[in-house]
């Protein structure tokens, strides 16, 4: 006569599925990062355990690469008062985490983000409005407001600067290369 299984976990008969076997073959397929699970329909999903995306990406660079969708952010640290940090990431939380590794005392503060379609279009429009409103910019930090930041990146949601004209945007850019002399 057959006898079924009793689980002890859950205190009700064991399901198939339940099997040592079963679960290392699902858990096969899956992807986690830093014990947090990442679905299948994830851009850089790529089976095993990862302490960040970074270590999954170096081997998954290519998805990296050509994936368009992401954030623009707004970052600050009080070590560089009255700078702000405008980037670009897949994954924002991931991104912060990885400055707060390089930082002491674990004080970069993500003021807020905003996902774009285009992250790397969205970022340089930006960039070329935070270049002509700031008093000093270098590479991606600006000095000028956090406030001010998130304004930008949502007038660049709202409106992208793509949309004006070649003109413009050239104007844009020698306002912001007058402000820097």
């Amino acid at each position: 006569m057959y006898k079924k299984e009793h689980n002890d976990t859950t205190g009700r008969d064991k399901y198939y599925k339940d099997s040592p076997d079963a679960m290392r073959k699902r858990n096969e397929n899956r992807m986690w990062v830093n014990g947090k699970y990442i679905p299948h329909t994830h851009d850089l999903h790529k089976p095993g355990r990862y302490k960040s995306f970074n270590d999954a990406a170096f081997e998954g660079l290519g998805k990296y690469s050509n994936t368009k969708e992401g954030c623009v952010y707004a970052l600050t640290n009080p070590a560089w008062r009255g700078w702000v940090k405008i980037g670009m990431a897949i994954d924002v939380e991931d991104r912060v985490n990885a400055y707060q590794t390089s930082s002491p005392f674990r004080d970069f503060h993500l003021h807020g983000y905003i996902h774009f379609s285009d992250r790397r279009k969205a970022e340089s429009d930006v960039h070329d409005l935070a270049k002509s409103m700031s008093t000093d910019y270098h590479k991606e930090w600006f000095k000028l407001p956090w406030q001010n930041a998130l304004e930008l990146i949502e007038k660049v949601k709202s409106r992208s600067i793509s949309d004006m004209t070649d003109e413009e945007r050239k104007r844009a850019i020698e306002r912001s290369e007058a402000n820097k002399v």
